[in-house]
């Protein structure tokens, strides 16, 4: 189920639109590996601020996706095929919460869904 953002996820929002505008401030092309590290701190950070365990690998009651792509539309499309893939996963529990996070090349911005499991498979 399509679900609004809850205080973490409004959170983790906030920071990667600031990643991505800073991103686009600096007008250079970075690396996947340098991106990744800073999604990883900046995602780490709002977790552990929480009292959260971070992992970057690990199942568990929140999970945050991100991806990248250059249209809104392919996604969509992504993000789509995600949430079919959540919805067959047989240890997800009722509440599970998953923020998918893309990033738009094109437009270099992120955008977000959030999908909350009603029915676990």
């Amino acid at each position: 189920m399509i679900s609004r953002p809850d205080k973490v996820e409004r959170a983790i929002q906030l920071r990667l639109t600031e990643l991505a505008r800073a991103w686009k401030e600096t007008s250079r092309s970075y690396s996947v590996p340098y991106c990744t590290r800073q999604l990883k701190r900046a995602i780490g950070a709002q977790g552990r601020e929480r009292g959260y365990a971070v992992h970057t690998a690990a199942p568990g009651f929140r999970q945050v996706l991100v991806m990248w792509t250059r249209t809104n539309q392919k996604a969509a499309r992504i993000i789509d095929g995600l949430i079919q893939q959540v919805s067959r996963f047989k240890q997800n529990r009722r509440g599970d919460r998953y923020l998918f996070a893309c990033y738009l090349m094109d437009s270099e911005k992120f955008i977000f869904r959030v999908h909350v499991v009603s029915r676990p498979a």
